[in-house]
């Protein structure tokens, strides 16, 4: 007797494994996910689970700061419900991080390749002019970005892809100089594929192991980035809620209110851990 294979445990089986390809084995970095994918969802239901709007006053609540059943974690010195502003900073931060890290790995990925792949003249140029920016203390470079352009979601990832795609660039050049001299580099030029194939199609996907270890820990860099802006005033422009800027707000009253500050950066703490632990585990699986 014929057995014919049931199509939908066939399909079963394929999703297991495709899930099995992207979920890493690394105990680390699926804790790290974990971390990560709360507080994306917490912030895409910022909205419909926020207990009240991020800048709705509660004059009654000022009698009483403390975490109530009104507000769990309590608010700020103007009355506004700490929990609340956390998930609509959460949308903040979970807005820019991705756009700056995305942003500074592609220009610092273009750079890398083209300094490591052609040499010569263009890589000399190029690692100039990557040394005058990374000769720059960092915080302060983004204080004379930011202050120079003025403070705004878009001023805040052209500042963090500035000063963060020298830096991408020369591990991409390292990686590409290694990589440059394999056969199938050799392979692809002798078929006469063109400079951008070689580029991005034989050299880059070799390299995507410590690329992809090296593109979280940016992510985890870049909410400190961003956190750290903030608590200087230069992050979004009041009252939008932001947490570095819910931390500086409240500083004042740590010794008598401390959660005020201690929330958002725990909040702060815990998303950087979430990218620390998931790129952990990416070099671990290399």
């Amino acid at each position: 007797m014929m057995h014919v294979r049931d199509p939908r445990k066939s399909t079963v089986s394929a999703n297991r494994r495709l899930w099995r390809h992207f979920w890493p084995k690394a105990v680390s970095a699926r804790f790290g996910i974990s971390l990560i994918l709360f507080w994306i969802v917490l912030a895409l239901l910022a909205p419909w689970i926020s207990p009240y709007p991020p800048n709705a006053q509660d004059m009654a609540a000022l009698a009483d700061l403390g975490p109530s059943a009104a507000h769990w974690l309590g608010t700020d010195l103007l009355g506004r419900d700490i929990l609340s502003r956390i998930l609509w900073g959460a949308r903040t931060t979970l807005v820019v991080v991705p756009v700056a890290t995305a942003s500074a790995f592609g220009v610092g990925t273009a750079i890398g390749l083209a300094s490591g792949y052609f040499g010569g003249l263009v890589d000399r140029a190029i690692s100039g002019l990557s040394d005058i920016i990374l000769s720059f203390p960092t915080l302060v470079l983004y204080i004379v970005l930011i202050a120079s352009i003025g403070p705004s979601l878009i001023n805040i990832v052209i500042a963090i892809t500035l000063a963060s795609a020298p830096s991408i660039g020369r591990i991409v050049r390292g990686l590409t100089l290694e990589l440059r001299s394999q056969g199938y580099v050799a392979a692809a030029e002798m078929r006469g594929e063109s400079t951008l194939f070689t580029l991005f199609f034989e050299i880059l996907p070799n390299a995507r192991g410590p690329l992809l270890a090296d593109l979280s820990m940016r992510a985890g860099l870049a909410v400190v980035t961003v956190g750290t802006l903030g608590f200087l005033g230069l992050g979004l422009p009041p009252p939008d809620p932001d947490w570095g800027s819910m931390v500086a707000e409240n500083v004042t009253m740590i010794p008598v209110y401390p959660y005020m500050a201690l929330f958002p950066g725990l909040a702060m703490c815990s998303l950087v851990i979430g990218f620390s632990m998931l790129a952990d585990g990416l070099e671990e699986e290399q």
